[in-house]
């Protein structure tokens, strides 16, 4: 699997697939190609211009749930709500361990990030204080409850760099 940044890019810039292309030029070996596959046009092109055996999609799947699906897709609010809440159901069960609900709060920063929700940042400045499996469902419920319309927000949200932990 070939990322397509640097070390020193870590998970920011621009992936370079002309890189990615070079390796995959110089081998026989399959490569994987993963960086900026953020929606279903983005996936083929990448697939089809990079010569790749395959394409890896990663915070692409979630700051975009519906990656994989062609076209445009509605997101309301309370499809979103339920998304979280059953990726957390699901999360829960695979580490069996209430502990678990510190591991999911990442996953709540990318599923809101560059969505339009009043208090985002501070719901999920409250979120990452969270220990306990109920209280934390409990505060995903709310939430949603509260404000259970958003507008799509475009660009980066810089005010939330780093709070995946």
């Amino acid at each position: 699997t070939l990322h397509g940044r640097t070390c020193k890019q870590g998970a920011s810039g621009k992936a370079s697939w002309e890189c990615i292309q070079d390796a995959k030029s110089k081998t026989t070996l399959p490569i994987i190609g993963n960086g900026d596959i953020v929606d279903y046009s983005s996936a083929w092109y990448y697939l089809e211009n990079s010569y790749c055996d395959s394409i890896m999609i990663g915070r692409g799947a979630l700051l975009n749930p519906y990656v994989f699906r062609e076209g445009t897709q509605t997101l309301t609010a309370m499809d979103l709500k339920k998304m979280i809440l059953d990726h957390f159901d699901e999360h829960m069960a695979f580490f069996r361990d209430p502990r678990a609900a510190v591991t999911f709060r990442k996953y709540i920063v990318y599923y809101l990030k560059g969505k339009g929700f009043k208090n985002r940042k501070s719901f999920i400045m409250h979120v990452m204080t969270i220990t306990d499996e109920m209280v934390l469902r409990k505060a995903i419920s709310d939430f949603f409850d509260a404000d259970p319309y958003f507008v799509p927000m475009l660009g980066h949200d810089e005010s939330l760099e780093g709070m995946t932990e």
